[in-house]
């Protein structure tokens, strides 16, 4: 084959393989194994299908698409861990081996393979969660797209959807970075942090995931390893790209909208995650009664109670 690379994950006990291939541009040929970014995202497929289902986990269209997005994230990650990378710079993904891929393309190192360069900037990368809907689907307000056209497919093809899912991780990545309480700016320090998250994310991604599950892994890794440290650092990155608190995917019964990929309802909201304090509240309830700041015996009052599981909503 040509312009492409894969790697097919038997389950554990089986060795993988990785194929790669060389890009044939109008001028010169490049060898896809000397990209470290294609190596690194092809690598990361060995990860992500192994950790979700051994083997047998990411098989419908949204689970196939994170697994094209943890890929790209373990690749851009993995290189631009330094000081000197700054987290909210613009990234391409392939930038080597798609040097000349189409005629006149000198744009390789803006895009790379991918229709946007990754950035946490919208004004730079503009796609959110309404963009994997086929219907909905709007590349304008950032940089001009691509002009690889064959990158530009719908918005639930896989590598597509994986883009967005990328991004918001990246997202992520950022806010871990420039955590005060944290990382304070160390991009050594918040990119381990951040690939951790990410790793212990995939071993509690339940088998053919939808775009929730897998976002509600990362909550519960954050709780189980960093006493939810990272809470608003997640929610914010999905929220910047509008999969924030009430944000509704149609992917999570299997099967449902798969073949039209349409129905994602966007949220740019963040959570309620203060603590509310009861006891003040019934306090303030008291006032309807002799206003002394307690409750006294014969008094009665009608308390709401809203218990709030921040990575599963309010009850």
């Amino acid at each position: 084959g040509t312009n492409n690379a894969n790697f097919s994950t038997p389950p554990d006990g089986t060795s993988g393989r990785m194929q790669m291939y060389r890009f044939t541009g109008p001028t010169i040929d490049r060898d896809g194994s000397l990209d470290s970014e294609i190596v690194l995202h092809e690598l990361t497929h060995g990860l992500s299908n192994r950790l979700v289902g051994n083997a047998a986990g990411l098989n419908w269209d949204p689970a196939r698409g994170m697994g094209e997005g943890w890929s790209d994230f373990y690749a851009l990650s993995l290189l631009n861990n330094t000081n000197a990378d700054d987290p909210n710079a613009s990234y391409a993904s392939g930038g080597y081996a798609t040097y000349k891929l189409a005629a006149g393309y000198l744009d390789n190192y803006v895009y790379g393979i991918r229709r946007f360069p990754y950035s946490t900037s919208i004004a730079v990368n503009p796609i959110t969660w309404a963009d994997i809907d086929d219907v909905t689907n709007d590349l304008s307000g950032g940089i001009a797209p691509t002009p690889i056209t064959f990158n530009l497919n719908g918005g639930m093809e896989v590598h597509n959807s994986g883009e967005i899912w990328t991004n918001t991780l990246w997202g992520v990545r950022a806010k871990i970075i420039a955590d005060p309480a944290g990382a304070n700016g160390n991009v050594p320090t918040g990119n381990v942090t951040a690939l951790r998250l990410v790793t212990n994310a995939l071993k509690m991604t339940p088998i053919n995931p939808s775009f929730v599950d897998a976002r509600t892994a990362l909550f519960d890794a954050d709780c189980s390893v960093n006493a939810c440290a990272n809470e608003t650092s997640i929610w914010s990155a999905f929220a910047y790209r509008g999969f924030g608190y009430g944000a509704d995917s149609p992917y999570d019964t299997i099967g449902r909208y798969v073949s039209s990929h349409t129905g994602f309802h966007e949220s740019f909201l963040m959570p309620h995650l203060d603590v509310v304090n009861a006891i003040t509240d019934v306090a303030i309830l008291d006032a309807a009664s002799n206003n002394n700041g307690a409750i006294d015996p014969g008094e009665s009052f009608f308390m709401t109670v809203k218990l709030f599981n921040p990575w599963r909503g309010a009850s």
